[in-house]
This record gives structure tokens, C-alpha cells and sequence, in this order.
């Protein structure tokens, strides 16, 4: 009988997973923040934003609030490098592979 070995997968993180900006600001409510706390989005999540837009990037928009519990409003005061780490995690969530995101 040939011998099988279980294919190796990379460990699965635990969510809620904390992002500490590296740039953190200032809401216009006045409010510090200074990290996120990212969830797994699901199939509700998608359409919710696929109704809140018909606009691609409204709706990446709407998960990235989503995923970060924020609202869009806030994000618009996101710096440009958490930004762009936090829609990379984002786009390999969504590819399956956030664990290798880096966040």
C-alpha cells in the first residue's frame, strides 16, 4: 500500500486580527486611532456592499470599512502605506490566502 502524507497548510490566524497603523490619525468626530481590528468578511458582507454600489472601488470601499470596522468616512484619513497594506490583506482574503498578507 503506497504511503500518503496530509498536504501541509499554513496555519490558520485567528481573527479579530489587530493592525497597528503606522501612520495613525485623527477622525473628524475628534477620535484617535491608532490599529484596526480586521474580521473575515462573508458572503453578507459582499451584499451589502454590492448594493450600497454598483462602482468596483465603492465597494472595495465598503468591505475594507467593513473588515476593519470603521466607516468609509474614516478611511479617507487612512495614510496611503496603511492603506495599501490593508487592501493587500484585503485582496488575498479575498483569494484565500490572508494568511499570507503580512499583517
Amino acid at each position: 500500500m503506497p504511503e500518503t502524507t496530509a498536504e501541509k497548510t499554513p496555519q490558520a490566524l485567528e481573527y479579530p486580527i489587530k493592525y497597528s497603523l503606522k501612520y495613525p490619525f485623527t477622525t473628524d468626530a475628534g477620535m484617535r486611532i491608532d490599529s484596526f481590528n480586521i474580521r473575515r468578511l462573508n458572503r453578507a458582507d459582499l451584499r451589502k456592499a454590492q448594493a450600497f454600489s454598483k462602482n468596483d472601488s465603492d465597494q472595495e470601499n465598503y468591505l475594507l470599512a467593513a473588515m476593519t470596522g470603521s466607516v468609509m468616512e474614516d478611511l479617507d484619513h487612512v495614510d496611503l502605506a496603511d492603506s495599501k497594506a490593508l487592501a493587500d490583506f484585503f485582496r488575498n482574503l479575498v483569494d484565500g490566502k490572508g494568511e499570507s498578507a503580512g499583517i
